[in-house]
C-alpha cells in the first residue's frame, strides 16, 4: 500500500515521522470539527482514546526519549477536548469524553473475548 522508498526513508527519519504522525492527527481533529462540527470531535476523541489504549504499549525513540506510540494519541484527546469545550461548553465536552470511555469499554471487552476463540482449524 505504502511505496517501499517511502517506508525505507521513514525507517531512517523517525523523528520526522513522529512529527509527521503528530499533524496528521491533529489536523485530523481540525478537519472532523470543520467538516461535521460535534460528532467530528466526537469521532475525534473516540478514535484517539482507541489507538492511544492498543498503542500505549509500543515504545519508540523521539529525540533521544523513550516514549509511547499511545502518547501522540493521548495528547490528541486534549486538544479535541479542549476545542469542543471552547465551541460546544463543557457539558458536551464531558458527554463526548465519556463516549469514548464506553466505546474503549466495549472494544477492551470484545478484544479479550475474541483471544479466547479458538482458530479454524481449516487453512485459509
Amino acid at each position: 500500500m505504502i511505496p517501499e522508498f517511502v517506508q525505507s526513508f521513514f525507517v531512517a527519519n523517525q523523528n520526522l515521522l513522529w512529527f509527521l504522525m503528530v499533524l496528521v492527527d491533529l489536523g485530523l481533529t481540525l478537519v472532523l470539527n470543520r467538516r461535521f462540527g460535534a460528532v467530528g470531535l466526537k469521532v475525534a476523541i473516540t478514535t484517539a482514546i482507541i489507538l492511544a489504549n492498543l498503542l500505549g504499549t509500543q515504545l519508540i525513540q523521539v529525540f533521544g526519549i523513550e516514549v509511547s506510540v499511545g502518547l501522540i494519541f493521548y495528547s490528541s484527546i486534549f486538544f479535541a477536548t479542549d476545542v469542543f469545550n471552547e465551541n460546544y461548553g463543557q457539558a458536551r465536552a464531558q458527554q463526548a469524553v465519556l463516549i469514548g470511555f464506553v466505546v474503549m469499554l466495549a472494544v477492551l471487552i470484545s478484544l479479550s473475548l475474541s483471544v479466547m476463540l479458538a482458530p479454524s482449524e481449516n487453512p485459509a
